[in-house]
């Protein structure tokens, strides 16, 4: 019982817009993470003369890391409005 109720105040203040904002934009981030973990074991394994695979994990490592934060903040802000609206 008591763990429903933390739920309800951890979630149950959230609008549903952030909340869906949330769920799109940690999916794209959670993707993005995969497919960088994915082509820094290729590139371990793997010499290419076109593209270097190292740079291309890295650097969608850290833009899902952008991503995710710029998304959180989105959706704070989308919540702070919706607040202030009513």
């Amino acid at each position: 019982m008591e763990r429903r109720n933390t739920k309800k105040r951890l979630f149950g203040n959230i609008s549903s817009t952030s909340k869906k904002i949330l769920l799109i934009i940690g999916t794209i981030s959670v993707i993005m993470l995969l497919l960088g973990i994915k082509f820094y074991f290729l590139s371990l394994h793997y010499v290419s003369d076109k593209i270097d695979l190292k740079t291309l994990s890295q650097g969608l490592l850290q833009n899902s890391l952008y991503i995710f934060i710029e998304g959180l903040a989105a959706a704070i802000i989308i919540d702070y409005l919706a607040k202030t609206k009513n």
